[in-house]
């Protein structure tokens, strides 16, 4: 399909339209995707992504509840699990949990609803739900992402000795600090820590008369930081087993790595199949926001709007509180160019815009507001001379700009093209308007092409 100029996704404010279903989008790729969406090559394409969105948007109306879908990216992740001897971070893993157990539900939710969601079958087929990953990330972490006790025996054997050392090292710690509080030397605060390690608040005129190592000095040098020397050797016993955790720790996130890579591709498949339900699931939602319907589909180029709603207009109007008057709108073979005369601000240009809009949003697989009996045929290209914004770049006037695209529009004109003329013979002297205008109306009708066209 062929769009003229480009800028008529903004024109018609095809754009908002994109931006909206972005915002209902969870995935960053699905949503990158609404954001460029743009009308499908085939009418045959658009009308299967039309109808996948309708079996959503059917779910939504009988209030059936949507499994959250996880928005968490893997890519990186999954670039990672291609390298050998890779350790992924405990945060990376619960991603992963989060993410095929997303899809695991996602499954079984549409696994439940195939009679009602026939189209979207075709996703799963093939990618069957694992309970193997989230089963041995449970494993080895908590429900917090901490790594449980229980991973593995050395890192139990470990936590228990941790566990025994810290005790004994407090009951050493707080016996030093009572004997050097009777001794008058701690400071307002008697205790604190440094680098890990428990040390005294030792009045610095009184430093001599406290025993053990360094760490530093408070701001305005009133205070002594020191360990005290009877719970160094304990504290270096702490130290070790400390170390000997973040290796056992390290270890068992290198073995849950290497199990997490055998399923490489399959996460893969999983966040693939992720984003394209939330591509479709951003249109229902928005859908289901709007009203929207899937109309009657056309195999030629046809439109027969009935109430239709310019959605953009709406949203502006809604934050008004004014309301939007739908229109009806009809153009056919024996019936295929309208031309709109009236005073300004009478809905011409609105009218025009509108129908653009909602052909746009048809052809781009997006339901429209309107009365489910309207029907949408398909442009193999849509042209458009919307608005008389000048070409700087040719340093045109805007006649010959508008004069450019109408030349562009009857070269290309044919049976199956939908032309937007806002304004049609603006920009010069209106007898010369006039006169082109006829000539320009005379040629796109011989050419056989659909037309909205306003005076």
């Amino acid at each position: 399909m062929i769009i003229y100029p480009i800028t008529l996704f903004f024109e018609v404010e095809f754009d908002i339209v994109r931006q909206h279903l972005a915002a209902r989008a969870v995935t960053s790729h699905a949503k990158k995707r609404l954001q460029n969406l743009t009308p499908f090559s085939t009418a045959n394409e658009a009308k299967i992504a039309l109808i996948e969105v309708n079996e959503l948007l059917s779910l939504y109306q009988n209030e059936t509840y949507f499994p959250a879908l996880a928005s968490a990216e893997v890519d990186e992740i999954l670039l990672r699990l291609k390298v050998k001897n890779a350790v992924l971070l405990a945060e990376e893993c619960m991603l992963v949990k989060e993410m095929v157990e997303s899809y695991n539900n996602l499954h079984r939710f549409f696994f439940n609803q195939k009679e009602l969601t026939p189209s979207l079958q075709h996703h799963f087929i093939g990618f069957e739900p694992n309970k193997e990953i989230p089963t041995e990330i449970e494993r080895v972490f908590d429900i917090r992402g901490e790594v449980k006790t229980s991973a593995s025996d050395e890192l139990s054997s470990i936590r228990h000795q941790l566990s025994r050392k810290r005790v004994a090292a407090d009951r050493i710690f707080y016996k030093v600090v009572k004997k050097y509080e009777a001794a008058g030397i701690l400071g307002n605060i008697s205790e604190t820590v440094h680098q890990d390690r428990r040390v005294l608040a030792v009045n610095a005129a009184y430093k001599s008369q406290a025993n053990g190592i360094f760490h530093g000095r408070s701001a305005k040098q009133s205070l002594i930081f020191l360990e005290p020397a009877e719970t160094i050797e304990i504290n270096n016993e702490i130290a070790l087993l400390l170390d000997e955790e973040k290796r056992e720790i390290k270890r068992i996130l290198k073995v849950l790595t290497a199990f997490i890579a055998v399923y490489r591709h399959e996460i893969a498949d999983f966040a693939r199949i992720m984003r394209d339900i939330d591509f479709v699931n951003a249109k229902a939602r928005y859908a289901h926001a709007e009203e929207a319907v899937l109309p009657v589909l056309s195999t030629k180029p046809e439109i027969d709007i009935i109430a239709g709603i310019n959605p953009v207009l709406r949203f502006y109007n809604g934050q008004k509180k004014k309301s939007v008057v739908a229109l009806d709108v009809s153009l056919k073979e024996g019936q295929r160019i309208l031309v709109i005369s009236g005073p300004n601000a009478g809905g011409k240009s609105i009218t025009l815009k509108t129908v653009g809009l909602l052909q746009l949003m048809i052809q781009s697989a997006v339901l429209v507001p309107a009365n489910a009996r309207s029907t949408f045929g398909w442009f193999a290209n849509v042209m458009a001379d919307i608005g008389d914004a000048q070409s700087i770049e040719n340093e045109l006037s805007t006649y010959s700009s508008k004069l450019g695209k109408m030349t562009h529009i009857l070269e290309h004109a044919n049976p199956k093209s939908l032309v937007l003329i806002d304004e049609f013979g603006s920009g010069s002297d209106p007898e010369l308007g006039s006169a082109l205008a006829q000539v320009f109306l005379e040629e796109i009708a011989k050419y056989g092409a659909f037309a909205v066209l306003t005076t």
